[in-house]
């Protein structure tokens, strides 16, 4: 495997002063079970060949001597060192019977525990298979059919053979499922065992020590010191590349000038870049135009800022299985492996010739007076943009929606119509139609005589029963003009009833309308918009179009153009056989070798008229299309005559012509024995196909996978299906399968289309490892690189580094005009010292765990904050492991589902669906779980869900919900206020605004305070508060999803969940207060949340402006936001107000991620994050203005007004730097003191309480 990178800009150190333990991990380590279960991963028939050595006395060593390669050798090494797999042993053990037996191997089956072999020999016969419960199946498992056994054995254990023997040969002849979980070893001596390393740190610098110290390396001296004051910052790029170009030792100090990037400026200052190196650097900035860090697998983009070690053994080792099912049997099959991962994912979109005279264009970017100001020279994109579009007055980007008028949601039109308000760069085209022609001719003539603006006056009746008799008459209202015409006359006079027949047809032929969810297509059209962009500046720098170029008809134009679309066969979701058909068994082929294009397998039961004509369908197109095929027809069901004819054709006794005239749309059944054996044994090479056509017909073209289909597919489809294929991926494979010179081994293709189809998936599953793009080539010999030594270490991929090649290609600008980074960084493994930090530093320190981890502070946890160094010890708990949920109905994403977390149906957590794409995540120990959507009236699972939450790397579960009407609405008293916390200063501070709240509220007070940065002592603080004061409480934890863009900065996350995931909280809460917690509250906060906002879906206090040595720090009467905001106010964030109902149905979380996704790639935007975003959003999303005395600041506010102040917040003072918050709480506000002695007080008296009204308060 090759590992390429640009720039990596955080490298590793090891620190010893952070722990991470695991209560839950309490088996003791053991390289056999962390060895077996990478084996079942790698390959099933490894695994129980592996257990049986064990058994038999054979070291580790010996047993995987034959079973591993090299590489996979090393692979395991490095995953066993970081306990990858314990997740999945915790699992075994849990699952172990409570009344279990003493005996190192037993075996239960239908509610016994047997210690004894030969009484198990003696029961197998006479079991009969019964249904199990589903979380039976969870282990290793061999057969299919009978009933239930599953033995649990220490590894290694003699005992395991009898047993073993006895049930491996009943399950291979079909008597029993045979189930294998492990024992494991408890009580570990040495407490190390819990520990877990592959971890990063990252040490925001808050100051610097006095001392600077000299540190001598292997690979050169360097001297630390504060960068304060230093004029050397411009060149630190090109300084620091050439010191590592210059080094006997490239990688090493590479590392350690990352990790330590703001301590050597000073110490970088005096070298001097030569000439070559800052050519070579400018040209890789200048021509490639990269981000600052790209890490590419064999050509497939990684995700930089998510790349975790433990993801990424994870990855490899399921893609060491893929290599060894799919490609084994290939010439080079390694080398073929590495060109396939990249080629996987070069899969161009289908374009589609959708031009119809019956399109509605609600905006011409070419012609329209709008876009007049805009460029209109292709080169304007070679230009930055100045957000998140390039204005280019051009057509290049076009959405056309086919829309039906009698089910379509009105938001969807309203929304299309405020893009286009937007100026958003995307030309918009509807085609609509209706069960009615008379209502679609009447939209029709309507748009025809008074254009487009008709549509939009209009936007919010259609997604209505429109009234067409009074339509026409209220567009001319609205226009003011009076013609005294009628919607007949207005009918024929446009000739609308021809265009409402043209639309409907239209509508056929491609398959639509569609189903659009109203809150998600702008996030798929902002996708597919930088798709589009990227191509078409790829066009401009290649010179394949000019300014005299019409960019969208050459793209129509194109013979890889669809003129039609099926709506199955262009959108089945993407799944891959699992076995291949052998050579021996194709019915027909267009040639006698394997040089065909396609492998079709059509799955049919012949008793059904759909599947009857399916199959009609391909024996008709055999020897007729352009791409030759080779096709096998696989009935399955009792036999007909239709499966005799089938039956024939396999043996070659007739023609796929002759079958074809035979077949009948209703055949008679046959009792025919050796027909049925035909038809079983048949149905056994493709069984996993076989099990999904319950519904329908499945096909299976050169292993990706179509079907059940609902809809028929008539010959006249073919061509177009084979030609999806072939642009899809087998374009692609066949040059690389010439380029290996394959075309003679009998299944390459079909091997190389599985291998792809099922790492894609891979990949997908690993979605937050990849981009899902490729890197592009960069030529070496034009650029700085080295290549990396096996001996040596990169990163994380240290741990892999006999494993990989790796090339890396310091990325650097040629000109910096702040530090590139404010921080140190170190790596966790298991051993070492934190070194190389300046005494007497301080620094503020965030976590950089794997996504999977949920962590928590342990109880002597210093202020991560504010931590010095290096005697500050930071403890930390893997509390459990995060589980990432996707709620979808009918394939769509849905918002607000309330879901439970189940354990032995108790309720371990619960949590909320998001807009997109029906995202959540819920949290647990190692276990197998039961998903299900929290009791009532509205919502099922379609099925239940057990989930195995086992991986340290990544856990995905998909949630599919039948969605009932009914009132989901839960209106009560209780005032729901949330805040955010991080720090010792600011848990301090929590305690006197929560006091203040409860005091002054009327009604009860339930807070929610975000868990992700506190330490468990304010827990315990809260729960002791809770207990005197009345309020109630959860913790609820959102961790940043993989998806989204992360945070660098502690400060700038914090900010980034008090607005970003509102969305995650339940649907219990219908208004949510935020108040900063340094905030004390003298109003009630009931009165609040009772405001009336005007239909806004929150309400935010407008910035004071009355105090006068505040006006020069008044940002928003200036630049950017003075013309942004054009007379709206800017609002201030300490505390707002949201209807959670109507956030919700808006889905403004998903609104709010989409604004902040490119936003938050550019350093210069969302300086105050969790202001910017809902003010930036405001032409969009309305704010209410609450009254100012809701929030009183001292740096904004007059004194005069503070006495009328319902909330006093201790925001930041410019004027005051040096005062500390409690000194300034003491000095602004009166009753601070006297809160702060209550406090004090009642957590000195009082006992841990568990008073919250929720058993699960600690989280949610």
């Amino acid at each position: 495997m090759r590992f390429s990178f640009v720039a990596v800009s955080v490298l590793l150190s090891v620190v010893e002063t952070a722990k991470v333990t695991a209560p839950w991990l309490s088996y003791c380590s053991a390289q056999s079970l962390e060895t077996s279960e990478f084996l079942s991963i790698l390959h099933p028939n490894s695994f129980w060949t592996f257990l049986e050595r064990l058994a038999n006395g054979e070291s580790i060593d010996q047993a995987t001597s034959s079973l591993l390669s090299p590489t996979e050798k090393e692979l395991l090494e490095r995953a066993a060192k970081y306990r990858l797999y314990s997740g999945r042993i915790v699992v075994h053990e849990k699952l172990r019977p409570h009344d279990a037996p003493e005996c190192e191997t037993f075996a239960v089956y239908q509610g016994e525990s047997v210690c004894n072999p030969e009484n198990l020999g003696k029961s197998i016969s006479t079991l009969k298979e019964n249904a199990s419960d589903p979380k039976d199946t969870y282990g290793h498992m061999l057969g299919d059919r009978g009933s239930m056994v599953i033995l649990y054995s220490k590894i290694g254990s003699p005992t395991f053979l009898p047993f073993h023997r006895i049930l491996k040969k009943a399950a291979l002849d079909g008597e029993v499922r045979y189930v294998y979980r492990h024992l494991v070893h408890r009580d570990c001596p040495d407490p190390a065992d819990a520990e877990l390393g592959g971890f990063g740190l990252e040490l925001e610098m808050k100051g610097y020590g006095p001392t600077p110290i000299t540190v001598d390396t292997a690979h050169g001296q360097y001297r630390l010191e504060d960068p304060a004051n230093s004029k050397n910052v411009e060149q630190f790029g090109l300084q620091a590349l050439q010191t590592i170009l210059d080094s006997s030792k490239p990688l090493e100090s590479l590392s350690f000038i990352s990790e330590n990037a703001p301590m050597l400026v000073k110490h970088l200052s005096t070298v001097r870049p030569t000439k070559e190196v800052i050519e070579k650097a400018t040209m890789l900035a200048q021509h490639f135009n990269l981000p600052e860090t790209i890490i590419s697998i064999n050509g497939a983009e990684v995700q930089s800022l998510h790349f975790e070690l433990q993801t990424l053994l994870e990855f490899l080792g399921e893609y060491q299985s893929l290599v060894k099912r799919f490609l084994l049997k290939l010439e080079d099959f390694e080398m073929v492996g590495r060109q396939l991962m990249a080629s996987s994912l070069q899969v161009a979109p289908f374009r589609f010739d959708v031009r119809t005279s019956t399109a509605i264009v609600l905006n011409d970017l070419s012609r329209d007076h709008r876009y007049k100001q805009w460029p209109r020279t292709f080169r304007a994109l070679m230009r930055p943009p100045s957000g998140q579009f390039y204005p280019l007055a051009r057509n290049v980007v076009a959405l056309t929606i086919v829309m039906d008028l009698d089910s379509f949601a009105s938001s969807l039109l309203e929304d299309i119509v405020r893009v286009v308000g937007q100026m958003i760069p995307v030309q918009m085209i509807l085609v609509l139609t209706a069960a009615e022609d008379s209502l679609t001719a009447a939209v029709y003539a309507v748009y025809r005589q008074y254009g487009r603006i008709a549509i939009v006056l209009k936007a919010r009746e259609l997604g209505t029963k429109v009234d067409t008799s009074v339509l026409l008459e209220e567009v001319m209202g609205e226009l003011e003009i009076n013609t005294g015409l009628d919607m007949d006359d207005l009918i024929q006079m446009t000739q609308a009833t021809q265009l409402a027949e043209e639309a409907k047809k239209f509508a056929i032929k491609f398959g639509a309308p569609n189903e659009i969810v109203a809150y998600s297509w702008q996030r798929k059209v902002m996708q597919v918009y930088q798709e589009e962009i990227y191509n078409l500046q790829v066009a401009v720098m290649a010179q394949q179009i000019d300014d005299s170029s019409d960019y969208l008809s050459l793209l129509l134009d194109d013979e890889k153009t669809f003129k039609s679309r099926h709506s199955e066969i262009f959108s089945m979701q993407q799944n891959y056989a699992q076995k291949m058909v052998p050579w021996t068994e194709w019915i027909y082929s267009d040639r006698a070798t394997d040089n065909c294009a396609f492998a079709v397998v059509v799955v049919a039961e012949m008793h059904r008229q759909g599947d009857v004509q399916m199959v009609q369908s391909w024996l008709e197109a055999v020897g007729k299309t352009d791409r030759k095929m080779r096709l096998k027809i696989v009935p399955i069901g009792s036999p007909t005559t239709n499966t005799q004819l089938l039956w024939k054709l396999h043996r070659k006794e007739i023609t796929p012509e002759a079958a074809l005239d035979g077949l009948e749309d209703d055949p008679q059944d046959l009792d025919n024995a050796e027909l049925q054996r035909w038809v079983e044994e048949n149905s056994q090479i493709v069984s996993d196909l076989c099990e999904m056509a319950d519904k329908g017909p499945v096909v299976s073209i050169n292993g990706h996978i179509y079907g059940p289909f609902t809809t028929p597919v008539a010959v006249s489809d073919i061509p177009t299906w084979l030609q999806a294929e072939w642009q899809r991926r087998t374009e692609t494979l066949q040059a690389l399968r010439i380029n290996f010179e394959l075309e003679r081994e009998p299944s390459a293709l079909t091997q190389m289309t599985l291998f792809t189809g099922h790492l894609v998936a891979l990949m997908q599953k690993h979605s937050h490892l990849f981009t899902g793009k490729t890197v592009m080539d960069i030529p070496l010999e034009k650029v700085c690189h080295f290549e990396v030594e096996n001996e040596t270490a990169l990163v994380q991929i240290k741990e892999l580094a006999t494993m990989v090649d790796a090339i890396i290609i310091p990325n650097v600008q040629p000109k910096y005009t702040d530090l590139p980074a404010k921080g140190v960084y170190r790596f966790r493994h298991f051993d070492g010292t934190l070194t190389h930090i300046i005494p007497d530093s301080h620094y503020a320190l965030m976590l950089n765990t794997p996504s999977a981890w949920d962590i928590d502070g342990a109880s002597d946890t210093a202020d991560m904050d504010n931590l010095t160094s290096p005697a500050d010890a930071v403890r930390v708990i893997l509390r459990g492991l995060v589980l990432e949920a996707v709620v979808r109905s009918s394939g769509r994403g849905l918002q607000g589902i309330p879901l439970e977390l189940r354990l032995d149906n108790r309720l371990v957590d619960r949590s909320v669906s998001m807009a997109f794409p029906g995202y959540t995540q819920l949290h647990g120990d190692p276990g197998l779980y039961t998903l299900q959507v929290s009791p009532n009236e509205y919502l099922r699972l379609s099925a239940p869900t057990i989930v195995p939450l086992a991986s340290l790397a990544f856990n995905m579960a998909v949630a599919n919900v039948e969605v009932a009407m009914g009132d989901e609405s839960i209106l009560n008293d209780t005032v729901h206020v949330f805040t955010i916390v991080s720090g010792a200063v600011y848990e301090r501070l929590v305690l006197i605004m929560m006091r203040s709240v409860s005091k002054n509220t009327t009604k009860p007070v339930k807070f929610w305070i975000i868990a992700n940065f506190i330490t468990p002592a304010l827990r315990e603080s809260i729960s002791k508060l809770s207990g005197v004061l009345g309020f109630t409480y959860e913790f609820h934890r959102f961790h940043w999803p993989g998806w989204l863009n992360p945070q660098s900065r502690k400060h700038r996350r914090v900010w980034a969940h008090k607005i970003l995931f509102l969305d995650s909280f339940p649907h219990t809460v219908q208004r949510l207060v935020y108040v900063d917690a340094d905030q004390v509250m003298r109003g009630d906060v009931a009165e609040l949340a009772r405001t009336d906002m005007k239909d806004c879906v929150y309400g935010f206090v407008p910035f004071c402006e009355s105090r006068r040595e505040s006006i020069p720090l008044q940002f928003w009467k200036s630049g950017y936001w003075e013309d942004y905001l054009r007379g709206l106010p800017y609002h201030i964030s300490a505390l707002f107000l949201v209807d959670m109902a109507r956030f919700r149905a808006e889905a403004v979380g998903e609104r709010l991620r989409a604004q902040y996704q490119p936003l938050s790639f550019d350093p210069a935007s969302l300086a105050n994050l969790d202001q910017d975003l809902p003010n930036n959003l405001q032409h969009e999303v309305p704010i209410h203005a609450l009254p100012s005395e809701w929030l009183w600041c001292e740096t904004w506010c007059d004194d005069q007004s503070k006495a009328k102040a319902k909330s006093i917040d201790l925001c930041s003072n410019p004027l005051r730097k040096d005062e500390t918050k409690l000194d300034q709480a003491r000095r602004i506000i009166p009753e601070w003191s006297t809160y702060d002695e209550e406090v004090a007080k009642i957590l000195r008296e009082t006992e841990v309480t568990d008073d919250s009204t929720d058993d699960s308060h600690e989280e949610l």
